[in-house]
């Protein structure tokens, strides 16, 4: 299989009509109910899938780094 270089011609309009679809369809399924929200640190940090697809912005470079910069919650011990 080959790989496409980011630098290929068209290579970013075929990400961002992937992406652009991926988002349309999240919008679309999710019901904003709040399950996935209650086990999910990330989600309830950044929101539902909902609001993550319909607020993203594939140019901001927040946006690209969220993922990255998620830092896992650690409860810390009780003073007794």
């Amino acid at each position: 299989m080959q790989k496409i270089s980011s630098n290929a011609p068209g290579a970013k309009q075929v990400v961002s009509h992937q992406l652009k679809s991926e988002l349309s369809i999240q919008s679309k399924k999710c019901i904003e109910c709040k399950l996935c929200r209650k086990e999910c640190k990330f989600l309830q940090k950044y929101g539902s899938p909902k609001d993550i697809a319909d607020t993203y912005d594939p140019t901001s470079p927040e946006h690209q780094m969220m993922p990255f910069f998620y830092k896992k919650y650690k409860s810390s011990p009780k003073n007794t």
